[in-house]
Formats: structure tokens, C-alpha cells, sequence
């Protein structure tokens, strides 16, 4: 059986009725999503001689399925999570977008399988009797997240990102059917030309994303990558090539003189593009109310700093809007850099190679340079031996080991990173440089979380929250472009901040300072130490007593230890109790 909960956010999806099935009945349908290359898949799905019966994203789908089978996954893009029941074949097929966006979570028994966009969903079911996986119990009270599949219950799993699974009376068969590892490398003789096609394809990934029956709106904080989508959104409205009715620009108005304070850049911004601002207080939860959510959910709830953009869908939808756009990706693709002297010497690409060392001795003088060709021009490229001599020598990089677990937690999580880094390590073998970290941010488990709770925090409140720099065709131009266009000297988003140029203001563009949101985490502070001591003598065996009462210290420190994130730690902390009960 298939059910489905419509969120319509698109002209197309507002004649839409779900669980769709084709002319014979053989196929069904259930889709979460939308599809960023709509018109490209219609005209595809028509040179074939298909004509779909409607013009919504899930016909499209499932006339793709149709027609290419399980390969339709290399047509299709956008944010998505999809079930098709295949009657002639007795087999079901599901897939998920390849950035993980929208999640879809499955139990198989050995017999039946039950999935769900939402986990709750799934425990719901009368037949399931949830135990607690300790792996995950352990990931989330460290908020050191390893695994992209499993979740806090036993047996429940999460299909990750770029992957499909195929399920019959053998049971599921998960496959990844995308890689960003066979993004092939760009090159240019020019910095004008990786400017002009970076242009190009992050004005196609909001275009792309902002299609919508209502005003679509923009998270602007005065930060370069929020602030940019929205500039070149602004620009696609004014060409009339803006698949929305209109534009509107949303930041979180903090206190004047916190470290959260953005306002001033972001009307900045939005006066640059003659357009207006509403500015909303950040929402604050109880601590009561942030564990009914978590009951809701039946895991880790969004947290404090997620949870503060509440107030903006709100307003969004009072103004008839369904669509939010973030600037999430920015840091992961843009902020890098470090590595661009091994990747230059590596390839051969010696123009490069000259152009980073006059940028880095004009802004660091000789000897920070010396120290960066050694530590990110020869350290990347050594045999794996002599690396770890060299880590010694040149890194002072520690992971900061979960003294609040409980000895057999804390060893549980050492063996899942173990794994996980061994894992790793194998990927990324042989890869471009410049791929590797990228990669690892792509797949990550904290992101994974990340993007997932915000997807369904937003959901909940009727509005759709998509990440224009997660679109495939930005990802295959930024992942392709080599490093040495993310740094120059002492400036990261190199290539980005030349697309800007003239689009934003020049305060913004030049702009090297970001907002800290710890200020949000005082209003929690007591709620939060209330609870995890009842947590304590609840579950004693899940924590170190000294260790837990270390980490509810450093909540309210004068001077807090930045390596133990507690509003995190123990927000999942007293989530997992309550969802233990």
C-alpha cells in the first residue's frame, strides 16, 4: 500500500494527485520533491514520443522510469526521494537525490518492507518492536557522526544520498548510481573564463530551484553565499527568467553588537537590488518544547541553531510563499583551498602553481609560505609512511575524544570511525586533490544529518528549503574547477567573489568575517543542564559522570572549550532519553 502527504509548492504539483500510476496500472508512484531540470526532461520524455499526461515533476518521473528503467536516475535531477512499485516485475525501486536533500528512511523484516519519508512513520507501525542501535546512541551524545544509514533504532535504516534500492522477495539491494569522484576536472587558460562559467552555472542552479506558483523566498544574511543566490535571483526576475512570481529577502535580526548581528550587511544587500528586508527575531524554543519534537521525530530534533529560522518560514508563508532558498554549500565547496599547491604540482599545472606563490609571499612574506608549500604542496602528495612521519611534524590536529561517554560508548565510537576512516581512505585513493575533502563534506554524516533535519523542520511548517549550490550542474562546475580558483593569498571563494564583483556591493564581495550564532545557545543554557542531569541518573551507564558534568560547565563558561560543542552534545543527550522512554 502507498500513501502520500502533498506539500505543494509548484504550479505543477497543484493538479497533482498522488499515489499516481500509469494508463495500465502496472507502475505507482509516491515522490517527495521537485525536479530541477523540468523542462529539460519534458523535451527528452517527448523526442522519445512520450507524451505525459500532465506537466507535473512526478509524471515526469514516472514517465522517465517507464521509458528508461532504473537508468532514468542518470536524467533525473533535483531534490528528491521516490518509490515506484513495479507490478510487472514484482519489484520496488527506490531512489534519493544525490545530495541527500530529501531523505526516505525503510525496515525490512525478511518478509515485508515499510518506508517512509518520516522515521516516526515507520515506528508507528504495530508489528515493529524498536531497540535503541548504541552505534547511533554513541554517534549522537558525541555529535561525532559517522554512518549516513543507520539511525537511532535498530534495523531502520536511511537510504543515503545518490543511492537506489531495488527490493523483491530476495530483500533490498542498495546500489550508489552517482559519484561525485567521476566529475571530470575543468580547465582554463583564463581566470575570465572559470569566472564566466562559474557565473553561469550558479545563475542556472537558482533558476533551477526557484521555480514556484508563489513568492519565493531568500535567505539573505549579509554572508557572500546567501547573500549572492538572492542577488542573482533578483537579476532573473528583472530578465523575467524567474520560474516564481516574485523575489523576497528574509535575515534573522540578532541584538546589535552580538556576534550573530548581520542586519546592516544584509540591507546593504537587499538596498543594492532596490528591494525590501524583513528582518525576524530568531525563535527560541523551551527546552520542554524542543523534547516534544524530539518525541514527534523519534530521534535528535532539529537544534537551536536550526531551529531559529522558524519565525522566517512563517512569515514567508503569511506572504503566500512555499519556497525558501539557503545558501548551504557555500563552505564546503568555497572555503578550501589549502591544498591548491599539491594539486597544481601534481597536474602539471605550473602557471597555477606560480600564481599561488607570488599570491601567498605578497600576503604571508616567505617563511608562512615556505611552511604552506610544505605542509599543502608536499604533505598531500607523500606515500602514506612518510605521511604519518610528517603529521608529527607539521599538523597540530586533534579530534577531540568524548571524555563524557561511557567507557563502552566511547570504544563503540573509536571502532565506527576506525571503519569509517579506513573506508575513506580507500575511496579516495588515486583521486584529484582537490576532489578529496569535497567529497567527504559531500557524503559526511554530520551534513547528511544536517540537511535532513532541516529539510523536514522546514516541511512541518508548509515550506520547502532548497540549497541552490547543491544542484547538480553547480556541483559538476565547482568540483571540476581546481583549487587554486577557491584561494589566492590570504582570500578563499576566489572564483566566486570575481562572479560577484559589481552584483553585490563591494563590502559584501570583500567581506571575510561570519556570524557566530553561540548567542542563541545562553537561552538554553539551564534547560538544557536541567535535563542532562536527569539524563545522568537515568542512564548512568551511557555516560562518565565527571565527564557529563565537564560538558554541562562549559555550556555557560566565561571562556568555553570550542572543541566540546554542548548545546549539541547535550541537546542529544536529553533527545535520546526522551525518545528512550
Amino acid at each position: 500500500a502507498f500513501g502520500h502527504c502533498r506539500l505543494c509548492t509548484t504550479e505543477e504539483s497543484l493538479s497533482e494527485t498522488q499515489p499516481l500510476c500509469d494508463d495500465e496500472g502496472g507502475l505507482m508512484l509516491v515522490m517527495d520533491g521537485t525536479l530541477d531540470n523540468w523542462s529539460a526532461l519534458r523535451g527528452q520524455l517527448m523526442d522519445q514520443g512520450v507524451r505525459p499526461r500532465g506537466s507535473s515533476d512526478a509524471e515526469l518521473v514516472l514517465r522517465s522510469y517507464q521509458l528508461w528503467g532504473e537508468d532514468c536516475l542518470d536524467r533525473i535531477e533535483g531534490d528528491f526521494a521516490i518509490a515506484i512499485w513495479d507490478q510487472r516485475r514484482r519489484r520496488l525501486f527506490c531512489a534519493r537525490d544525490r545530495s541527500g536533500i530529501k531523505v526516505l528512511h525503510y525496515h525490512w523484516n525478511g518478509r515485508r518492507l515499510v518506508f517512509a519519508t518520516d522515521l516516526h512513520a515507520i515506528l508507528a507501525d504495530p508489528d515493529l518492536r524498536p531497540e535503541m542501535n548504541e552505534g547511533m546512541l554513541a554517534e549522537f551524545l558525541s555529535m561525532q557522526l559517522v554512518s549516513n544509514s543507520e539511525t537511532l533504532w535498530r534495523d531502520v535504516l536511511r537510504l543515503p544520498g545518490a543511492h537506489a534500492m531495488t527490493v523483491d522477495a530476495a530483500g533490498p539491494r542498495v546500489s550508489r548510481y552517482w559519484r561525485p569522484e567521476d566529475i571530470a576536472a575543468i580547465r582554463y587558460r583564463r581566470d575570465a573564463e572559470y569566472v564566466e562559467h562559474y557565473r553561469q552555472a550558479l545563475t542556472r542552479a537558482v533558476q533551477a530551484q526557484a521555480r514556484s506558483h508563489g513568492p519565493v523566498g531568500f535567505e539573505v544574511s549579509g554572508g557572500l553565499d546567501s547573500s549572492s543566490l538572492f542577488a542573482l535571483g533578483d537579476g532573473l526576475v528583472r530578465r523575467g527568467e524567474l520560474c516564481a512570481p516574485d523575489i523576497r529577502a528574509f535575515t534573522l535580526d540578532y541584538p546589535p553588537g552580538t556576534p550573530a548581528y548581520e542586519v546592516d550587511y544584509a540591507r546593504e544587500v537587499c538596498a543594492h537590488a532596490g528591494r525590501g528586508l524583513s528582518a525576524v527575531p530568531p525563535t527560541i524554543w523551551s527546552v520542554e518544547r524542543l523534547l516534544a519534537e524530539a518525541a514527534r521525530v523519534a530521534g535528535v530534533p532539529n537544534l537551536p541553531n536550526g531551529i531559529m529560522h522558524l519565525g522566517m518560514f512563517a512569515d514567508l508563508r503569511a506572504a503566500g510563499g512555499r519556497v525558501m532558498l539557503n545558501g548551504d554549500g557555500g563552505d564546503q565547496w568555497l572555503d578550501c583551498g589549502d591544498s591548491d599547491m599539491a594539486e597544481s604540482l601534481r597536474s602539471g599545472d605550473l602557471p597555477a602553481l606560480g600564481v599561488g606563490l607570488r599570491a601567498d609571499l605578497a600576503a604571508r612574506g616567505p617563511w608562512r609560505t615556505l611552511y604552506r608549500a610544505l605542509r599543502h604542496g608536499l604533505y598531500p602528495m607523500m606515500p602514506d609512511p612518510l605521511r604519518r612521519v610528517a603529521r608529527g611534524l607539521l599538523l597540530r590536529e586533534e579530534i577531540s575524544q568524548p571524555f563524557w561517554l561511557a567507557p563502552r560508548l566511547r570504544d563503540l565510537l573509536e571502532e565506527r570511525r576506525l571503519a569509517q576512516a579506513e573506508a575513506n581512505a580507500r575511496r579516495l585513493k588515486g583521486l584529484r586533490i582537490g576532489l578529496r575533502d569535497r567529497i567527504l563534506a559531500l557524503d559526511g554524516a554530520y551534513p547528511a544529518f544536517a540537511r535532513e533535519v532541516s529539510d523536514r523542520m522546514a516541511a512541518s511548517q508548509g515550506i520547502d528549503y532548497r540549497a541552490p549550490m547543491f544542484n547538480r550542474a553547480y556541483l559538476d562546475c565547482v568540483l571540476g574547477f581546481p583549487l587554486s580558483q577557491m584561494r589566492r593569498g590570504e582570500v578563499y571563494r576566489h572564483v566566486h567573489r570575481q562572479a560577484m564583483t559589481g552584483l553585490l556591493p563591494e563590502r559584501v564581495v570583500r567581506r571575510d568575517t561570519k556570524a557566530e550564532f553561540s548567542v542563541i545557545e545562553t537561552h538554553y543554557a539551564a534547560g538544557l543542564a536541567r535535563h542532562a542531569r536527569r539524563a545522568a541518573s537515568r542512564h548512568g551507564d551511557w555516560f562518565a559522570p565527571e565527564g557529563l558534568a565537564r560538558v554541562v560547565a562549559n555550556l555557560s563558561a566565561d571562556t568555553p572549550d570550542p572543541s566540546v560543542w554542548s548545546c549539541g552534545i547535550l541537546t542529544a543527550a536529553i533527545s535520546c532519553l526522551e525518545v528512550s522512554n
